[in-house]
């Protein structure tokens, strides 16, 4: 079983941050004894897409001041402003489109439309499903990864590691950037939202189904993610340790509850495999 008593905090140069360094985060949590101590390698890495592997803002901000364009062009409103809000979107924060399902979205979206329209329900969702997935076409040459995560890809293979992706995205999207990427070759699993038995997150059910399909105790698994959506489905699905990154929309304080904070997905190969790296 992987055991976590201490939080690191890495930052771009490597540095591990001591707990006066981290200050109020680092008060809040438990400080391992042995400052030296090399968290066990994990069997499995779940990784969530964007904000993880993939660069949110690139992603996401072209797609929705996208669909925010196509709605009030349907509607003939002026209804920007209201629709980034929803988003959690100018500025980029946490929110319904960093954690949320497409379907999700459309329904906040929705009732948005039919609140400022008077319109019904039914033909409001019509219009957004058209908008939301018109949006796609924005998002085709914008997508880039954060750091090397082919590097770290094989770099996890050849230790074992299995990996898989976790995504509040839809399966096609999450193809289409893994096909352009060229990193498809590298993932064992890939569970998008709207897949047979998805259940958004923080729900522990995604973690199971992937570590019962790979055939992998959760407790040697750990989840890598940017939001709170990730870090709490991997602490409620008892998982080795759940890892958050400030590449995409959380900050320190608000992915204080997770075991281990990195700057970006790459550094987990230095703190997880650094000395096996070496004897290789």
């Amino acid at each position: 079983m992987l055991s976590f008593k201490r939080i690191l905090l890495v930052t771009s140069n490597g540095r591990k941050l001591s707990q006066k360094g981290l200050g109020n985060f680092a008060a809040q949590r438990k400080i391992k004894d042995n400052e030296n101590t090399k968290p066990k390698m994990p069997k499995l890495v779940i990784f969530d897409k964007d904000g993880t592997l993939i660069c949110f803002h690139s992603m996401w901000v072209p797609w929705a001041l996208e669909v925010s364009n196509r709605v009030c062009m349907r509607m003939n409103m002026d209804l920007s402003s209201a629709i980034l809000q929803e988003l959690g979107i100018c500025p980029v924060r946490p929110g319904l489109l960093a954690e949320g399902t497409m379907d999700q979205i459309n329904q906040v979206l929705t009732g948005l439309v039919v609140r400022s329209s008077g319109i019904e329900s039914n033909q409001a969702r019509s219009i957004v499903d058209q908008c939301t997935a018109g949006g796609d076409t924005a998002t085709k040459n914008s997508i880039k990864t954060i750091g090397d995560i082919r590097e770290m890809f094989e770099k996890l293979q050849q230790h074992n590691t299995k990996l898989a992706i976790c995504t509040m995205d839809k399966r096609d999207n999450t193809v289409h950037t893994l096909e352009k990427l060229q990193l498809g070759k590298y993932i064992d699993y890939v569970f998008c939202c709207d897949d047979k038995g998805f259940v958004p997150k923080p729900h522990p059910d995604n973690a199971w189904k992937i570590c019962k399909d790979l055939r992998i105790d959760p407790t040697d698994a750990i989840m890598v993610g940017d939001t709170k959506a990730d870090i709490n489905m991997a602490l409620s699905a008892g998982l080795g340790s759940a890892v958050g990154v400030l590449s995409g929309v959380g900050c320190s304080d608000y992915l204080a509850n997770a075991n281990m904070l990195l700057d970006k997905a790459t550094d987990l190969v230095d703190i997880f495999y650094g000395s096996a790296q070496q004897s290789c």
